[in-house]
């Protein structure tokens, strides 16, 4: 099964795998920032950022969207 955040021909929103298939995927935070700012969610982008700089675990995509931000 395919990661849903990388799908970009479905706009629906909607995950169409189960809850059992979505324990069998893993999804990094590079995935889920790359969605976030691809569908223009860029306050929860930023958020994610700084949460994840204070956990310790920067992503380079985040650090380069904070700044140009």
């Amino acid at each position: 099964m395919e990661n849903p955040f990388l799908q970009d021909d479905d706009s629906s929103g909607e995950y169409k795998g189960s809850f059992a298939d979505a324990s069998l995927n893993y999804m990094s935070y590079n995935d889920i920032a790359s969605k976030l700012i691809k569908d223009k969610f860029w306050l929860t982008a930023l958020e994610l950022h700084t949460e994840l700089v204070e956990a310790g675990k920067e992503v380079p995509k985040l650090k380069e969207f904070s700044l140009i931000q």
